[in-house]
């Protein structure tokens, strides 16, 4: 694959994505850079990733030869309720969340329960190793049915009575985090390659909850937040993972990944939530298995995601690639938990689309 024949395959690429955009809800999902081939694979890549997707399991850092190169940057977009995707856009810039950026999410998503994934990350690749700088935001919005109904009016008159809404958000940033990665020894008794890899990370997480009622019409801050705009706390967590290549088969790969060994403190209330009492983990502890078939062609790949159920259901992903001879991966995936995915890709850049776009755990908050 060489650099020109991607821009000689960019027209086909466009013209791809437009049709398969065409095809979608117009609420749904997208996910730009090098994080979209796992999203467009259903989520699938614990074991069938390269170098560039380090963040997914740390053991591709085993592989990596780079002096010095860039990471290409990829944002993800995740809606799940009644609003259109660039409406919840545009309402999340910061991991903090105040009263004001409440209540503009309120007002343009919260004519039904709704929920927001953003999350961004960049970074520089090293010889089996990288730094990454990496932020996302989760954010839950839960008004009753009158709340809805009054915005449905066009919030016509003074806030009912018996309206009410939350506003829950959540935030970690990681900059940067450390990856490395090496084989291990090759043993005479082991039938394989084995490459481990751990991640560091220097982790700030945020939280904040907000109420809206006739008695609060502008927003006021939950019980737990102790009257703070928001409540953030700074630690340290690591992931681990691991990768399996059997002599006898070297496009047959196995993966184990662990996010949040080490789990980041967790975010402690100044006063017991209704919801979660005295403290939430944010970024639980996940473990997951993967496995693949990789050749020059065509990539295959199942993972079993979070097997103990700390993050939400454990669940299927499932997801396929074909590269063609001009350089362009079709893609496409399903998963149980979000549905049907499918994506393009051009070198390291890739799109993905999906009615609703898997979580990648190893970059996100949970409530």
């Amino acid at each position: 694959m060489i650099l020109s024949s991607h821009f000689r395959t960019l027209p086909l690429a466009v013209l791809f994505a437009s049709c398969l955009a065409a095809c979608l809800p117009v609420v749904a999902d997208v996910t730009l850079g090098t994080d979209a081939r796992d999203v467009a694979m259903g989520g699938a890549g614990l074991a069938s990733g390269d170098t560039q997707a380090a963040s997914t399991n740390p053991a591709f850092l085993a592989d990596s030869d780079t002096l010095l190169g860039i990471i290409w940057p990829s944002v993800s977009a995740r809606l799940n309720g009644a609003a259109g995707l660039t409406d919840a856009i545009k309402l999340i810039g910061n991991a903090a969340v105040d009263a004001n950026e409440a209540w503009d999410m309120l007002k343009e998503v919260g004519q039904g329960p709704t929920t927001v994934d953003m999350s961004a990350r960049t970074g520089l690749a090293l010889p089996r190793a990288d730094l990454l700088a990496s932020a996302a935001v989760h954010s839950e919005i839960t008004p009753n049915a009158d709340f809805s109904n009054w915005l449905k009016s066009g919030m016509t008159g003074d806030l009912p009575a018996t309206a009410s809404a939350d506003v829950y958000s959540g935030g970690i940033a990681a900059l940067p985090s450390l990856g490395i990665g090496f084989h291990l020894p090759e043993i005479a008794s082991l039938p394989g390659t084995t490459s481990v890899g751990f991640r560091v990370k220097p982790t700030r997480l945020y939280y904040s909850h907000y109420i809206f009622d006739a008695a609060n019409p502008d927003g006021a801050p939950a019980a737990e937040m102790g009257g703070r705009s928001y409540l953030k706390n700074t630690s340290v967590s690591a992931d681990a993972g691991m990768t399996f290549t059997p002599r006898s088969s070297p496009n047959l790969h196995f993966a184990v990944m662990v996010n949040n060994l080490i789990q980041p403190k967790a975010m402690r209330f100044a006063a017991p939530s209704m919801r979660f009492g005295e403290e939430k983990q944010l970024a639980p502890r996940t473990i997951s298995l993967g496995t693949a078939w990789v050749d020059q062609h065509i990539t295959l790949a199942a993972d079993l995601v979070d097997v103990t159920g700390n993050f939400n259901a454990t669940h299927l992903r499932l997801g396929g690639e074909y590269w063609l001879a001009n350089g362009l991966a079709l893609r496409g995936g399903y998963n149980t938990q979000d549905g049907l995915t499918a994506g393009i890709g051009l070198g390291f850049f890739g799109i993905a689309f999906s009615k609703d776009a898997p979580v990648m755990i190893s970059n996100t908050v949970t409530f």
